[in-house]
């Protein structure tokens, strides 16, 4: 038997305390008896989590916030057959201990195992780095969550008339063209974003964490309190195992 490569796409954290030989659930933030940690197949199949949407849907009543997993569980109804499990990457053993990636429920493209252009792409030209684990961290999320940021401190979402203005900010923060004016500026916009400068947006602005993998969190219990899930950022994860 060889070893073979997995790719996940999704909202991870990176910075796990990866621990000391069979010690390894030592991070505070990771409630590491979650049903989607110990493949506790009668805890995380998708029909309950279907219910449990469906709950909080009529709980909300007009409040409810759409969901591509309610969406794709409610009109593809044969996907209520499949496992949790499988949105959520750690590899303590083989992989990154580091690194946790949780993908929504309705994007199984974004995981693939044993791809031959994987396989290929990060084998050949053989070097040092062949076949490593390593992980990618994206200042932006993917399509279609990109174009969304909140701030990482609270959560809140820069939406309506500031979203237009933030990515104002993150054009011009990424333009690598530094001045006077410049950094004035980004310090002016910054402020009606309600940020008290250019460096404290620079701290806080992220990527908005989906509804989707904040509900997955949530119904399998994955951290140990509310507030983690604002330190998930979009990563590529890949691993051999």
């Amino acid at each position: 038997m060889g070893i073979r490569i997995h790719k996940v796409l999704g909202y991870g954290l990176t910075d796990l305390e990866p621990g000391s030989g069979n010690h390894w659930r030592t991070d505070h933030r990771v409630n590491w008896g979650s049903p989607l940690l110990t493949y506790d197949s009668d805890r995380t199949s998708a029909a309950a989590y279907w219910e449990w949407l469906e709950g909080r849907r009529a709980a909300a009543g007009d409040e409810f916030r759409f969901s591509l997993d309610w969406a794709t569980l409610r009109h593809e109804e044969q996907t209520r057959q499949d496992d949790l499990c499988q949105c959520v990457a750690y590899q303590p053993e083989y992989g990154l201990r580091e690194v946790l990636v949780i993908r929504p429920f309705s994007k199984p493209g974004w995981s693939r195992y044993d791809d031959d252009i994987d396989y290929m792409t990060e084998t050949y030209p053989w070097t040092k780095e062949s076949q490593k684990n390593h992980v990618q961290v994206f200042e932006h999320g993917p399509y279609p969550f990109n174009g969304s940021y909140m701030d990482a401190r609270t959560g809140r979402t820069l939406s309506g008339p500031l979203a237009d203005m933030i990515m104002w900010w993150i054009r011009l923060r990424n333009d690598g063209k530094p001045g006077e004016e410049r950094d004035l500026m980004l310090d002016k916009i910054a402020r009606e974003c309600g940020f008290a400068d250019h460096a404290e947006a620079l701290a806080n602005v992220a990527p908005t964490v989906p509804e989707e993998i904040r509900d997955l969190a949530e119904y399998g219990q994955l951290f140990t309190h509310a507030g983690v899930w604002r330190q998930l950022r979009p990563v590529l994860y890949t691993y051999w195992s």
